[in-house]
């Protein structure tokens, strides 16, 4: 193999990937909880943006059920 097909199979690899994270980040907003959201930012000293989805809820049964198809 040269040098050209390794970045081929890594951008592959890659877009593969964003695809997994995009179709999770819409389950993700569309559970979204906005309030929740802000008071877990105020908590956390705004380092990150939030969907407002405790441990319980973002680990329910239905959730884990389509990330684990994905991955």
């Amino acid at each position: 193999m040269n040098i050209f097909s390794d970045v081929l199979l890594i951008v592959a690899d890659i877009e593969c990937c964003m695809d997994k994270y995009l179709v999770i980040k819409k389950i993700f907003e569309a559970r979204e909880d906005k309030e929740n959201a802000l008071s877990m930012a105020k908590y956390m000293i705004n380092m990150s943006d939030f969907y407002g989805l405790p441990t319980p809820k973002r680990k329910s049964e239905d959730i884990s059920k389509i990330q684990n198809k994905i991955i």
